[in-house]
């Protein structure tokens, strides 16, 4: 029974994030927050049921391992906030594989949850850009114009396998793999022209002019505002999460306890109180010197955070339009690497 309540929160929780991150772009915390509770309270209840406490132990140390993760990619910029919370969500709620999941071996289920979760993003983030291209005529115009700039590049490199192949002829007579290294040479090619057409999608695609009231605390900027540039500091944030984090290493000591010493789980309850010590260091580190060389963290105001509720307001009394920039609304890819995960495995074994 818990089984199937697991993925079915799963799965209907992930959906409506994803749901809502499509039409507002924004994922509220009722439900992946929800989403957390609702796996630790299934897990919890599975455990004292079965008065085995291995259930709520898997729960908590995927969840924070997921958390762990979501966090890391958050922090570099290439997911919301929200996505890295569904993420934990997904992790307390179907931390190993239920009975009436397809074979994910030799891969742990909770392993193969992540690797579907990319596999399919990139597929769907692919789709979605070629969406936003033509939705957006100025991008293709900006991805011609990258690809007639480059194009003595992009030759050159993508000659390089058919050099090889030459090469290798002359010098060994390996006939047999000269096919292959012919083969590389137009999909070198290829992949240098998308890495420029998503470049193009990032910087033409994903931005937008709007009115200053139409502006909203967490947007994020793609263009230098003076009146903000290089004013925010992060280093106390840095303090409070590493103090977070560092919590977590009640878990592995809970585990220890109860002799759970041993396998996956106990092991992944590590990630998340050890990123905790670093970033308390880092934060010891930069404390310091900002006290000496000014703060380390002055940056430009377009990179990739949100805005606070101070610094829109500024930039409502100076601007009365503001570029934006918009990210792929990636929550929709959740529910779909549940169910492909629950129903055919591994999709990276089904590519061979």
């Amino acid at each position: 029974m818990f089984p199937y309540i697991s993925v079915s929160v799963a799965v209907v929780g992930s959906a409506l994030a994803g749901a809502f991150d499509l039409k507002t772009t924004e994922i509220p915390d009722e439900i992946s927050l929800g989403m957390v509770a609702a796996g630790l309270i299934i897990n919890f209840t599975w455990s004292i049921v079965e008065w085995n406490p291995v259930h709520i132990f898997r729960s908590a140390s995927i969840g924070s391992a997921f958390f762990t993760f979501g966090l890391v990619m958050y922090m570099a910029g290439q997911w919301g906030g929200g996505d890295a919370k569904v993420l934990t969500g997904i992790g307390t709620l179907i931390p190993s594989a239920p009975v009436f999941a397809a074979q994910t071996h030799p891969f742990p289920f909770s392993a193969v949850i992540m690797i579907n979760t990319f596999l399919i993003g990139a597929v769907y983030m692919l789709i979605y850009a070629l969406g936003i291209s033509i939705r957006k005529g100025d991008v293709v115009d900006d991805f011609m114009s990258r690809a007639s700039s480059d194009w003595k590049r992009i030759v050159a490199i993508s000659s390089l396998p058919i050099i090889i192949a030459l090469a290798s002829v002359a010098a060994v007579g390996w006939g047999t793999y000269v096919f292959y290294f012919l083969m590389l040479a137009p999909a070198v090619a290829l992949l240098l022209l998308l890495l420029r057409f998503l470049k193009a999608v990032e910087d033409t695609g994903f931005t937008k002019k709007i009115d200053v009231d139409k502006l909203r605390v967490g947007d994020m900027l793609a263009e230098e505002i003076e009146e903000i540039d290089a004013t925010h500091d992060p280093i106390e944030e840095l303090k409070g999460l590493s103090k977070f984090l560092m919590g977590f290493g009640i878990l592995p000591l809970t585990m220890y306890a109860f002799g759970f010493t041993e396998g996956l789980y106990f092991y992944l309850s590590f990630p998340a109180p050890i990123l905790g010590v670093m970033i308390g260091f880092i934060y010891l580190l930069y404390s310091r010197s900002f006290e000496i060389f000014g703060s380390v963290f002055n940056q430009s105001s377009t990179r990739i955070r949100g805005l606070e509720e101070e610094e829109v307001g500024k930039i409502r009394e100076n601007y009365k339009t503001v570029t934006i920039r918009e990210g792929v609304r990636f929550a929709p890819v959740f529910p779909i690497a549940i169910a492909v995960t629950v129903y055919y495995g591994n999709v990276l074994m089904l590519l061979f």
